[in-house]
């Protein structure tokens, strides 16, 4: 195990198969991470972040680009000022927004919370069909196949429980469609 401090002012990076603490950063170029165990924090000004089999807490952020997060364990804190967010395979806590794109989210377990937000684009959520959510979702319309369902449902927001509730789903945009599915 050990940790790295990587910095560059116009380059990419890719780090692959590291364990312990990371912090990585670039002012202009795409960070490429893979196979890591232990947090990891991730900062881009201008490029996308690719993020793969990573089980830690992850904080990524990037003033331009796209994240792009796959088989993730542990949680997740993603902010991006220009792109779209993609999660794909992710087991526990998430917190993503962005203020120009949109956001998909396929969640194969949630541990505290999940909390999506978007100003210009709509936010898609998968999860798995038997777990318990508390749902807090709104958008300029909102869209859900709900089994099990109690709380409010309109055109612009869906409140209520799934399951009889548990983990709290929270997804709003201003400018897209809210679309809840089972994976």
């Amino acid at each position: 195990q050990m940790s790295s401090d990587l910095k560059t002012n116009g380059g990419h990076i890719e780090v692959e198969g590291l364990k312990g603490n990371h912090t990585i950063a670039t002012s202009g170029g795409h960070l490429n991470l893979a196979h890591i165990k232990g947090p990891v924090e991730a900062k881009t000004s201008g490029g996308h972040i690719d993020l793969s089999n990573i089980e830690g807490d992850i904080y990524a952020k990037t003033s331009g680009g796209h994240i792009s997060a796959e088989t993730i364990t542990g949680k997740l804190d993603a902010k991006t000022s220009g792109g779209h967010i993609n999660l794909t395979d992710i087991s526990g806590s998430v917190q993503a927004s962005t203020s120009g794109g949109s956001i998909t989210a396929d969640l194969k377990t949630i541990d505290q919370f999940v909390d999506l937000k978007t100003s210009g684009g709509s936010i898609d959520i998968s999860i798995p069909e038997n777990i318990g959510v508390d749902l807090q979702l709104k958008g300029t319309s909102v869209h859900g196949k709900l089994n099990n369902f109690s709380g409010e449902m309109e055109k612009t927001k869906i409140n209520g429980q799934l399951n009889g509730g548990g983990s709290k789903i929270t997804a709003r945009t201003s400018g897209g469609t809210v679309r809840l599915s089972y994976n």
